[in-house]
């Protein structure tokens, strides 16, 4: 008759023979040993990155990292061509926008405010609040004239535009309210 247990075996993690099953392929002495040995195992080794060459130790659920960190991998992937191409797009419509150059929907700008605004400071010798609206009295935004800018507070360019005044249709879609301070029209 065999013996049950017949195999001797070395622990890995303190040097303790113990004996086991030959079926049992056990590599440590008990869980104690088992747990320590997980816990204290050897990290991915240090390496140097393959665009900057920094070494460094990658994070354990990343052990195949090849980059340092995500600038490296952006410059290996998409380059700094393509990030000088974005970059003149982006500057070109900034501009054209702070020009007045874009497609016609929005204000001009003078170093970086609206154009209309600053004439109407001028007009009037004082800055303009936030309470108060620049308007354009023949409604074109891109005729800047004083004698074409009104300054006048947001609701009384509210009623100049015909919001609230039942019969009355704006000639652009009006603001919306929201949520719980939705307004009933009259």
């Amino acid at each position: 008759m065999k013996k049950p247990f017949e195999n001797n075996r070395v622990c890995q993690k303190c040097g303790v023979e113990f004996r086991t099953k030959p079926s049992n392929l056990a590599k440590f002495c008990g869980l104690a040993c088992k747990a320590s040995a997980h816990r204290t195992r050897k990290k991915n080794d240090p390496r140097p990155c393959i665009v900057c060459g920094t070494m460094f130790t990658p994070a354990r659920h990343r052990g195949n990292a090849k980059f340092f960190s995500k600038s490296c991998i952006w410059k290996a992937t998409k380059g700094p061509e393509f990030n000088a191409k974005i970059a003149r797009e982006f500057a070109k419509e900034s501009g054209d926008r702070q020009r007045g150059r874009g497609d016609g929907k929005s204000y001009r700008k003078m170093n970086g405010h609206h154009e209309h605004r600053i004439v109407a400071e001028q007009k009037t010798g004082r800055p303009i609040e936030k309470s108060e609206v620049v308007h354009h009295v023949d409604g074109n935004r891109l005729n800047n004239d004083p004698s074409n800018l009104v300054v006048i507070t947001r609701a009384q360019h509210m009623r100049e535009h015909g919001l609230g005044i039942p019969g009355v249709t704006p000639p652009h879609e009006p603001w919306k309210l929201r949520g719980k301070n939705k307004r009933k029209s009259p």
